[in-house]
């Protein structure tokens, strides 16, 4: 659940750029790039084009994806009797931070452009999160009965 959590409020942030007005209709470039079965990694892969990631962060991403399609395969077993290494535990940490850094740089780069009335500096901004990022760390912690501090770091930008 966690990963569905982190892969759509990619896509969605990228489809609200590319959203026009009040009619509802996503701009053709919109449309021509980032609509169909791979719209995550073309989102994950404009992120990357901003400098909102780098390379290294979609390769984790990457990683992630796997992570996920191994879990969902042993979901069962996952599920009932606990069995997420210790590895994984920082894989679904990492992918928490992860969105972190996509909040914060949106709220910079993105959020301010469209709200200049609202003037932050960096240590506001810092402390502000999405929805996503919450429920992602809600997640984290009742999966793994452990406090976020423990291997759930804010990702500076």
């Amino acid at each position: 659940m966690a990963y569905e959590v982190f892969k759509k409020n990619i896509v969605e942030k990228i489809k609200g750029f590319f959203f026009v007005g009040l009619s509802g209709d996503l701009t053709k470039e919109y449309r021509e790039n980032y609509e169909g079965k791979d719209c995550f990694e073309k989102s994950c892969q404009w992120f990357v084009d901003m400098k909102a990631l780098n390379p290294n962060d979609l390769e984790l991403i990457h990683s992630l994806t796997n992570l996920r399609n191994n879990i969902a395969h042993r979901f069962l077993e996952t599920l009932v009797f606990d069995k997420f290494s210790n590895a994984e535990k920082e894989d679904v940490a990492t992918m928490i931070n992860l969105n972190y850094k996509i909040d914060i740089w949106w709220i910079r780069n993105v959020g301010m452009d469209i709200q200049p009335e609202v003037i932050l500096n960096n240590t506001e901004t810092e402390n502000m999160v999405s929805t996503a990022s919450n429920l992602l760390r809600y997640i984290y912690t009742q999966c793994f009965n452990e406090k976020e501090e423990n291997n759930v770091q804010a990702t500076k930008t």
